[in-house]
């Protein structure tokens, strides 16, 4: 089985069911299992099922993952689903305004997207783990193809549909908070990319 394991708010049901699709063996994408978005895999990693073999960590633009969370009127149950690192209140997240205001006196992500990802770049899971940004998916179809050890069908699959995504914009987030999770993309995305590229260096 592939884990595949994200801070939610970022596509990943959607990918999730895309690989489903295509008859990957996957973690469910309902999160029945509880697996979909482990917080620390190395202070679990005994209870992750054997049978996983491979694990994909899906990524994307966190000022879209806030914005989904709040807009659906989820974020307190996901702060808690990635442990809530920074032990914040119910009362401390109400409302995307809350936050900011707590967000911006603290100049980090206190939502637990970093620490989770952090975690997760330092895992010792002794496993092949793919870093994926969901907006990179068709740029790397063959990674991704070579990864799953399968030929994925890409028609069933396409970033314009996920309409809801496209519906986020950055200007409904203060700029100060806004400027903080692009930086915190950019983190990520280069310390994925040197981790994918030592992991294909690796295995050649």
């Amino acid at each position: 089985m592939i884990l595949v394991v994200g801070s939610g708010g970022n596509a990943q049901t959607y990918f999730m069911d895309f690989l489903k699709k295509n008859n990957v063996h996957i973690n469910d994408s309902r999160d029945k299992d509880g697996l979909k978005h482990i917080p620390n895999p190395n202070s679990i990693k005994k209870k992750i099922p054997t049978s996983i073999s491979k694990c994909i960590f899906l990524y994307n633009d966190p000022c879209k993952a806030l914005l989904s969370f709040f807009t659906k009127k989820w974020q307190w149950n996901q702060i808690k689903k990635l442990s809530n690192p920074y032990s914040l209140t119910k009362e401390n997240v109400k409302d995307l305004n809350t936050f900011s205001v707590l967000l911006k006196k603290e100049n980090k992500d206190l939502f637990g997207i970093e620490y989770q990802f952090e975690n997760w770049i330092n895992n010792e899971l002794g496993i092949p783990v793919y870093f994926l940004d969901f907006n990179r998916v068709l740029k790397e179809k063959d990674i991704l193809d070579t990864f799953v050890d399968k030929k994925l069908d890409y028609g069933q699959f396409s970033n314009m549909s996920f309409i809801r995504y496209l519906r986020l914009k950055h200007s409904d987030m203060d700029n100060t908070v806004r400027n903080i999770y692009q930086e915190l993309y950019k983190s990520i995305t280069l310390k994925s990319d040197i981790y994918n590229k030592q992991l294909n260096d690796t295995e050649n």
